[in-house]
């Protein structure tokens, strides 16, 4: 590996084999014979991106939906998630921002923070509970699965994890 400043940036060269490299002061450029190489940029990491969408998704309910529920799709249709039921596993899509009656279009969001005033989470894991309630208290058998983490008693950031089957 030869490592290279052009314009006072340095620059990693990667090549299969030792090689030539000639660098001008007036062209910024490499030259090798016969190698392929490749160019990395090294630089400080940049700022912080922005958090990803948290724009809901609308999908048709197929069964009763309350709000602030995990849901899971079966061909595009939404019906809760359920910790005791092993057909549900890694099919939870997200959390229901309202309720919807069969039928209806049922608004799910699938990342990011959600804020709902009736919750009293305290800081930490939320887990996928029975017919899509979550619970703080990971169930101890059938679909371990953490759908968000609590940041404050009415906020949750959903980020919904593998799950892990439990007999």
């Amino acid at each position: 590996m030869t490592i290279v400043t052009i314009n006072q940036q340095p620059l990693v060269a990667v090549t299969e084999a030792p090689t030539y490299v000639q660098v001008s002061s007036d062209q910024p450029a490499l030259v090798v014979e016969q190698q392929t190489v490749q160019l990395v940029a090294v630089a400080a990491q940049g700022p912080e991106g922005i958090p990803g969408s948290a724009v809901p998704v609308n999908r048709v309910a197929g069964e009763t939906l309350s709000g602030h529920r995990a849901v899971r799709l079966t061909n595009g249709v939404a019906y809760y998630a359920s910790a005791d039921d092993l057909d549900h596993i890694g099919q939870t899509v997200g959390i229901t921002t309202a309720a919807a009656l069969v039928g209806e279009t049922a608004s799910i969001q699938t990342g990011n923070e959600m804020t709902y005033s009736g919750w009293t989470w305290a800081d930490g894991p939320i887990w996928l509970g029975l017919n899509g309630q979550l619970t703080q208290t990971p169930p101890s058998s059938g679909v371990l699965q953490q759908v968000a983490t609590a940041t404050s008693s009415t906020t949750l950031l959903i980020d919904i994890q593998e799950p892990i089957t439990r007999a």
